[in-house]
């Protein structure tokens, strides 16, 4: 057998902790973050140095700064995949798909409060305060209904419709047995 066909190190985990001189509850830590393992309590020494290097060593060994980029550099690899997440199911929408409808909502609104001094004169005149306060109530309800109104990033106003009952369909009695 050559040097490059050297059998496996097979150890328990007691053994695995020593080796490293490590408790058996850092061997769990590990094993949660990818340690490889070969069965319950065993443990392929060559397979569990390699990735000890590649994930203890190189983590231990970065400075803190590099520690911190890379923890701010996987959280928003994170935060962005839950945005795209939720931007697929529908509970996320850009601020750039609601801007343009909201601004001509509210363009709508400016312009309804605009024409309010042209329409109201020709409402009110000769109307006592109560049908005053009436027909300016009117008026400010048809514009909250325009800028209100059903759209893509709106309910709107009105009630949802109910549905109709079905009627019973005549060709399909049930039969009774007796």
């Amino acid at each position: 057998m050559t040097l490059h066909q050297s059998a496996r190190i097979v150890v328990s985990s007691a053994a695995l902790a020593g080796f490293f001189d490590v408790s058996a509850m850092q061997i769990t830590r590990w094993r949660g973050l990818g340690m490889p393992m070969e069965s319950r309590n065993k443990y392929d020494l060559k397979m569990v140095f390699a990735w000890w290097q590649e994930n203890v060593i190189r983590e231990a060994s970065a400075t803190q700064e590099e520690v911190d980029s890379r923890e701010r550099y996987w959280s928003a690899k994170a935060d962005k995949e839950e945005m795209s997440r939720d931007q697929i199911k529908g509970t996320l929408v850009l601020w750039t798909d609601i801007l343009p409808q909201w601004s001509a909502r509210a363009s709508l609104y400016k312009m309804g409060i605009e024409a309010l001094e042209h329409r109201l004169p020709q409402f009110l005149d000769g109307k006592d305060i109560h049908e005053m306060r009436g027909a300016i109530r009117e008026a400010g309800d048809k514009i909250l209904e325009q800028v209100l109104r059903d759209g893509k990033f709106t309910v709107g106003t009105r009630q949802p419709k109910k549905k109709p009952k079905a009627e019973a369909n005549p060709k399909t009695k049930k039969k009774v047995h007796g």
